[in-house]
């Protein structure tokens, strides 16, 4: 399972990551949402999970 992490604290999003590494999952942490919509055509996520979804959510729908 290919997931994408958004989120803008660093300590949050290692942690994320690696918890879901551990669990099997293949893991991209992004910082920002601008590095986050670039990863979504160089990553292809099976699932995005982002704390900025304000501005981050409405890109994917759109670009999707």
């Amino acid at each position: 399972l290919r997931i994408l992490i958004v989120d803008d604290d660093p300590p949050t999003l290692d942690a994320i990551v690696e918890v879901l590494t551990i669990s099997g999952a293949v893991v991209r942490g992004e910082s920002s949402s601008a590095a986050a919509t670039i990863a979504l055509g160089q990553f292809d996520p099976q699932v995005v999970i982002s704390v900025d979804t304000l501005s981050f959510c409405p890109r994917v729908c759109c670009d999707r």
